[in-house]
C-alpha cells in the first residue's frame, strides 16, 4: 500500500516514489515498494483514475513485455541510450531515443525497452494500473 509523502517537500523520484496524478488536477507524491511493482495488475483503489508518474533505471534490456489497455503511456528518456519496441497485431516497430526525446505509446500496444546504454526513463502511465506483462521470448 502507498504512502503519501508530503507535497511540498523535495522528491527523489525512482523506485520507492512515483506521483499520482488524479483526474481532479491533484498531484499527491506516493512512497511505494516492491510489492507495489510485483502486484502492478492488482486493484489499487487510491489510485482508480488519473495517471502515475515514475522515474526508473535500467542498466539491462527488459525481459518482458508490457501493455496499458487503459490509455497512452508517455515514455521520456532522461539519460541513456534505448531503443522502444512496439508490437500491435501485425505491426511491430522501434524508436529509438536519446535523451530528451519522448515516444507515446498508444493504448493496447505491447512494448518492451532496449537498452543501448545505462539510462533513466521518466513514465506517464494511465491508471487503473491494468498493466499486463508477458515474457520476452
Amino acid at each position: 500500500m502507498p504512502t503519501t509523502l508530503s507535497s511540498t517537500a523535495p522528491l527523489d523520484l525512482g523506485r520507492d516514489t512515483l506521483v499520482h496524478l488524479a483526474d481532479d488536477l491533484s498531484t499527491t507524491p506516493l512512497s511505494v515498494d516492491a510489492s507495489f511493482w510485483e502486484h502492478i495488475g492488482a486493484a489499487k483503489p487510491e489510485l482508480a483514475s488519473g495517471r502515475i508518474l515514475c522515474v526508473s533505471d535500467y542498466a539491462d534490456t527488459w525481459t518482458w513485455w508490457e501493455v496499458h489497455p487503459d490509455g497512452d503511456e508517455l515514455v521520456l528518456l532522461l539519460s541513456g541510450g534505448v531503443d522502444v519496441l512496439l508490437e500491435s497485431g501485425s505491426d511491430s516497430h522501434s524508436v529509438a531515443l536519446h535523451p530528451g526525446q519522448a515516444t507515446i505509446v498508444p493504448a493496447g500496444t505491447w512494448h518492451r525497452v532496449v537498452v543501448r546504454t545505462a539510462c533513466r526513463m521518466l513514465f506517464v502511465t494511465p491508471t487503473p494500473a491494468r498493466t499486463q506483462v508477458r515474457p520476452h521470448t
